[in-house]
């Protein structure tokens, strides 16, 4: 993650938290990660699993926790369902952008 310009420690926790959350809820199985720096600075953090399922994705991703993805949300992270991988799954994709100047360094983490 060197080449991104974003707080290096948070994106670390992020993927932290999505592998995490991927082993507790998934359990076996294969775990993809895909970590991508857009021209534009973003980073595009993918993790890919072989179940179908994400049953209470939005309410997930709205709950205002210290876990998971709504800590993901709390630290920056766009979170959505991404493309599955090839043979079935699912993939879990969050977009963080770097911090422009004048605005806080660090996310608001409740």
């Amino acid at each position: 993650m060197s080449a991104w310009a974003g707080d290096q420690s948070v994106a670390a926790r992020v993927v932290t938290e999505l592998v995490a959350n991927t082993v507790a809820h998934v359990g076996a199985g294969r775990v993809t990660l895909v970590l991508v720096v857009a021209e534009d600075e973003e980073l595009l953090i993918q993790v890919s699993d072989p179940s179908p399922d994400f049953p209470g994705f939005d309410e997930a991703v709205a709950k205002r926790k210290a876990t998971g993805l709504g800590l993901v949300r709390a630290l920056g992270g766009e979170i959505s369902l991404g493309v599955p991988p090839p043979g079935g799954g699912k993939t879990v994709e969050v977009r963080m952008r770097p911090a422009t100047p004048g605005t806080a360094n660090a996310p608001s983490v409740f």
